[in-house]
């Protein structure tokens, strides 16, 4: 209090010294504008220096005095025909002809300068009087209002003319010649403009005056440079001089001409700059957030154009508080300079800033008493919450030049709190991730505003005497560290309500502690050892389940799955809805396409109120498919613990969304790689058990659609909307899901149908002229998605032959998965062959006698073209039968010859007689190339067997002498063509020749690398072939 006190005498003492200085330094009050001088003042007649335009236009104002600028028209009155005397005592009025008591006549009045106004125009002098042509002296006059008396002429009748002058309201338009009298100029317009100026009656003020000899004008400043060019405008930049130039008339007003001689000038400068203000106290900073009900709130406000005037600071401020207005005395002032205002607030002693004041707050009533902030209702930020109203200050600073600048608003918001935090309730089996979450180890402690959270530690609070090993914070936006999660060693029983208490001290956000004290109401004798507690936590301790067993897995027809369970605690067994929580199994799952939403199969507990029994029929759950469990237990506190769900975190999915969505209630088909979805929470609902994120984002709400949401068959998809995304989906986007499927242990597979053939080979109905062809069938038993049983056992496998004959090949079948099978026959025979297969799935569901047919045809002969005469040609295999008369059986041929180097002479022939061919020729194969001649074109028809898959033989290779060689065109491959250099591969040869019947004539050819296609070597044909060393010619 002592400190509190010299403070404030100190203050009072800075007050008084400052005050004294105002009256030493305070200047007396500005002359009027001097004859034959100009001035920028104001219409208090104070000289100004400084001009603002505020960024766009304002106005300058000047007053000039000179005697010289006044003028005096002549004008004259004539009353004439006067019929009746006019009386002594009459007045006539000059400009309306009046005449008061007698006399009446008709007047004219001739102004030229048409300035004259009777009654109000001061004459000049008294007016020189004309009665019937006779000069007259007037008897009196009056020059203000105008009025004279005949005197010595009463009585006259006939005419009266006055002639007088006058003082008229004098003004000169600067744009007449004759009357540009002044000129504004500015730094950045050097032409200007001139400027109209009017009389007035004195030096800053405004009222029209006939002989004052006072002048004011007035200018536009902008600070559009296209101003420049309009008339009473001048452009300015700021911290241009600007400059008024007093020229006058010259030799006369009236003569029309412009005077060059400058009389008097004034300058002023534009001052555009706002000023500047600080906050120069750490308690007044915005959003501060305060436990001090007198806040130290120190600012400072700087200007380094026209400033201020130090000696009348609160002249250039208005602060105001809560809306309450700030007087001048509560203001203590540190610096004063033209350039700079220190200054902070300091209210009277005993009050602060919670204190009522005197008066409504509404900005200029309130006298006295504190601001009346709020210092105790609970208040919201996005980011927490505290006790105490926010309020704002806010303080507007005014420069010499007019500009000025407020600090208000979101800019300048404080808000002051001395509630001391309160402990609410404690619940046991709760602790926080990024959400608070079920936790046996962990319970919350609710405070009801926000903490420091670096005031908390495990030091603090004990639960039934024992401390936490840690301390997490928890909530999110207005409730951010709200809630202390204490985590302890060990699980807490499942039924605990244990007493949590406050041993140590916490604060709140502004510092506000709450801790152990004498006044303590928590116990009985205070101190109480504690600052807060909650004997008995809530329990929300769910139950663990443990156990689970289903005695089946995959059920067929009528089949039944027993499932059993134990929980740590006893249950309800309430019969409750899923809506009100029960104990009871939720069933999702089966079908092909269904709703999003689980079914309630009931638990009994026939033994103990801590184990559980369902029973999963196939007649409650009919359609083929798989179907997720999640277990829920509900103890006597309707706490619930479930069991069943398998989270799966972030999936990318992105390539599913192949166009962009129209809107975020778009639904789109998407495939998980987990399957069946699970009701994780035991809800009822599947749709909260998918959350979506969007480009890395926080996770959002998905909607999966009402009536077809999930389908459960092969395509295993669910039907999507990512509703709580800010925006449509598109393409470009990546888009993670995380939810939820049955653990594969609480999962039932009912199958109710048998097999399908999915494919065989050789097809039905089909024919092949192979006679050991692979025989396969493939059974398909994947049924729905997540279906685990998809192989087949083959009960029944028969051939049944062309003769009739039936056998069992179940033996000889091969596999590898056990839904492909596979048979090779060793050699069918030609005709129909059938084939019947039955097979059984792991639910035991047969599917009997699926048969089909195929046929084997003889294979066709090879035919060889000949034409009439001699023919050279070669086999393209080896023949079943190289017998000559078995290959050649058309009684047309009459010679074959061929060339074999490596018996004596060469030459080998077979001529016919007595219908056969004979001679050294006895056999024809395709290791060579055969001349044949024909006396028609019957071709040569003969079976070659060809190179089998698996046989025992090898592909031909025929060996070649050096010289000439007859080959063959032999083809394993099945070509028809080939090019010489790729058929004689390996062979060093120079020319080989072929031979045309239809020409009769040789076809020469030769080795043509650059070209593979030629296709100069025709199966069927023989060629000869010249090697210059011997070679292996491998076709």
């Amino acid at each position: 209090m002592k400190n509190s006190l010299k403070f404030i005498s100190i203050g009072l003492v800075m007050v008084v010294l400052l005050m004294s200085q105002w009256a030493i330094d305070r200047p007396a009050e500005a002359a009027a504008v001097a004859e034959d001088k100009v001035e920028w003042r104001n219409s208090s007649d104070a000289a100004v220096s400084y001009y603002s335009t505020g960024g766009a236009t304002s106005t300058a104002t000047f007053w000039l005095k000179d005697g010289a600028l006044e003028t005096t028209p002549a004008a004259s009155t004539t009353w004439s025909s006067i019929s009746t005397s006019i009386a002594d005592a009459a007045t006539l009025t000059l400009g309306t002809g009046a005449i008061s008591g007698t006399g009446a006549a008709s007047t004219s009045t001739s102004d030229a300068a048409g300035g004259f106004t009777a009654g109000t125009s001061a004459l000049s002098a008294a007016p020189s009087l004309t009665v019937n042509s006779n000069v007259v002296t007037i008897d009196q006059y009056n020059l203000t209002a105008g009025t004279f008396s005949l005197g010595d002429a009463s009585g006259t009748t006939g005419s009266v003319v006055a002639d007088f002058n006058y003082h008229k309201i004098d003004s000169y338009d600067g744009a007449t010649a004759g009357q540009k009298i002044a000129k504004v100029t500015s730094t950045s317009d050097s032409t200007g403009t001139w400027v109209a100026i009017s009389e007035v009656s004195a030096s800053g003020g405004s009222t029209a005056s006939y002989t004052a000899d006072f002048y004011k004008g007035s200018v536009i400043l902008s600070r559009n440079a296209g101003d420049a060019e309009v008339a009473g405008s001048v452009f300015v930049a700021d911290g241009d001089t600007i400059t008024v130039s007093y020229y006058g008339c010259g030799t006369s007003c009236t003569d029309g001409t412009d005077s060059t001689t400058l009389i008097a000038s004034d300058t002023a400068i534009i001052d555009d700059t706002d000023p500047a203000i600080t906050i120069t106290s750490a308690d007044a900073t915005d959003d501060s957030l305060l436990n001090d009900t007198t806040p130290t709130l120190s600012f400072t406000v700087t200007d380094g154009a026209s400033g201020f005037t130090s000696t009348s600071p609160t002249s250039h401020l208005t602060v105001l508080v809560n809306g309450c207005r700030v007087n001048a005395a509560e203001l203590s002032w540190g610096t004063l300079a033209a350039d700079s205002l220190k200054a902070t607030i300091a209210l009277a002693f005993g009050t602060t800033w919670a204190t009522a004041p005197n008066a409504t707050c509404d900005g200029s009533t309130r006298a006295s008493g504190g601001f009346g902030i709020d210092t105790t209702t609970a208040t919201t930020t996005p980011s927490s919450t505290s006790h105490g109203k926010v309020f704002s200050y806010s303080i507007t600073a005014t420069d010499l030049a007019g500009n000025d600048v407020t600090l208000d608003g979101t800019s300048a918001n404080i808000t002051v709190d001395t509630q001391v935090p309160d402990m609410g309730d404690a619940v046991a089996g709760k602790g926080w991730t990024t959400k608070e979450v079920d936790q046996k180890n962990g319970l919350s402690v609710t405070f009801d505003e926000s903490l420091d959270a670096a005031s908390v530690t495990t030091d603090d609070f004990t639960v039934d005497g024992t401390a936490p090993t840690s301390i997490v914070m928890g909530g999110t936006g207005v409730t951010t560290n709200k809630v202390v999660y204490l985590v302890m060693e060990n699980d807490l029983a499942p039924n605990a309500t244990p007493d949590v208490r406050l041993v140590g001290s916490v604060t709140d956000l502004a510092g506000n502690e709450l801790k152990d004290s004498s006044s303590n109401t928590n116990c009985t004798t205070a101190p109480c050892g504690y600052a807060d507690r909650d004997s008995e936590a809530a329990d929300e301790v769910n139950p663990t389940i443990s156990n689970v067993v289903v005695d089946a897995n995959l059920l067929a027809k009528s089949g039944t799955a027993t499932l059993t369970f134990d929980s740590d605690e006893a249950m309800k067994d309430n019969g409750a809805s899923i809506a009100n929580g029960c104990t009871c199994v939720l069933v999702s799952g089966g079908g092909s396409a269904g709703n999003p939403t689980a079914t309630k199969l009931a638990v009994t507990m026939p033994t103990s109120v801590t184990s559980g029994t369902a029973a999963f029929k196939q007649t409650a759950y009919s359609t083929t498919g798989i179907y997720g469990l999640v277990i829920q237990a509900v103890d006597v506190k309707d706490n619930e613990g479930n069991l069943g769900g398998v989270e799966v975190a972030n999936e990318n999915v992105s390539s599913q969304f192949t166009a962009n969505s129209t809107a975020t209630s778009t639904y789109t088909a998407i495939k998980l790689a987990k399957w069946p979805l699970a009701d994780h929470d035991a809800d009822g609902a599947l749709s909260d058990s998918i959350t979506a994120s969007i480009n890395g984002g926080a996770a959002v709400a998905v909607t999966i659609n009402a009536s077809n949401g999930v389908n459960w068959g092969t395509a295993e998809t669910v039907n999507i909307a990512i509703t709580g995304a800010a925006a449509a989906i598109s393409s470009s986007d990546t888009v993670k899901l995380t939810y939820y499927y049955a653990d594969a242990a609480h999962t039932v597979e009912v199958d109710v149908t048998g097999p399908t053939v999915s494919s065989k080979s050789p097809s039905d109905g089909s024919s092949t002229e192979n006679t050991t062809p692979f025989v396969s069938v493939t059974w398909s038993d994947d049924e729905y998605a997540g279906d685990t049983n998809t192989t087949v056992t083959i009960s029944k496998a028969e051939h049944t032959d062309p003769d009739g004959t039936t056998t069992d090949i179940s033996a000889d079948l091969s596999t590898t998965d056990n839904k492909s099978f596979f048979y090779r026959p060793s050699g069918l025979a030609v005709g129909e062959h059938t084939f019947k297969f039955s097979a059984t799935d792991a639910a035991g569901n047969e599917t009997a006698d699926q048969s089909w047919k195929f046929s084997v045809t003889a294979k066709a002969q090879t035919s060889v073209s000949l034409l009439p005469g001699w023919n050279l040609v070669s086999l393209p295999g080896t023949p079943a039968d190289t017998a000559i008369n078995s290959v050649i059986t058309s009684t047309q041929v009459d010679t074959v010859v061929t060339y074999d180097p490596s018996v004596p002479g060469g030459w080998l022939t077979a001529v016919r007689a007595d219908g056969v061919l004979s001679g050294t020729l006895a056999t024809i194969d395709a290791q060579r190339g055969y001349w044949v001649h024909t006396a028609n074109d019957d071709p040569i028809k003969v079976d070659i067997p060809g190179y089998a898959a698996g046989s025992q033989q090898l592909p031909p290779a025929i060996a070649l002498v050096k010289g000439w060689n007859l080959v063959p065109a032999v083809s394993i491959s099945g070509a028809t063509s080939m090019d010489a250099d790729l058929y004689f591969t390996g062979l060093t040869w120079t020319r080989g020749y072929g031979f045309n019947t239809s020409t009769d004539a040789f076809v020469s050819f030769i080795s043509d690398t650059s070209d593979d296609t030629e296709g100069n070597i025709v199966v069927g044909k023989g060629y000869w072939i010249f090697l210059t060393k011997a070679g292996d010619l491998v076709p």
